[in-house]
């Protein structure tokens, strides 16, 4: 009976030892890319040498008074959530100073669907 069992557990482990060296050479030959790093990043550019050439995306944020926005659902599970709000007037946001917390603290967030970011 042992016998057996050692001889199935062999032939198991040889099989996915198999499986696993085709897999892997397969991955070997489909990774392998000739793209130059211009053509791979979203920065058409070159990042050794960007000058004024180089600028990002212009993002308009909202203006909306805290309380008044609506929610931005957020991009993943688990995603840190998107300020719908404008907070010009509560920075600089420290330990000590946090405007934030005086609506998105879950104490006194609990039942507000509007402070549930």
């Amino acid at each position: 009976m042992i016998k057996k069992s050692l001889i199935l557990a062999c032939s198991m482990v040889a099989l996915i030892s198999m499986g696993y060296a085709a897999e892997s050479e397969t991955a070997k030959s489909e990774t392998v890319s000739n793209a130059t790093e211009k053509e791979l990043g979203l920065r058409k550019t070159d990042l050794y040498s960007e000058g004024d050439e180089t600028v990002g995306d212009v993002a308009k944020y909202s203006k909306a008074a805290t309380g008044t926005s609506t929610k931005i659902e957020r991009a993943f599970t688990n995603a840190p959530p998107m300020i719908p709000h404008d907070v010009e007037a509560m920075l600089p946001i420290t330990i000590k100073n946090n405007q934030c917390l005086s609506c998105h603290d879950k104490a006194n967030a609990e039942g507000d669907e509007s402070c549930n970011a």
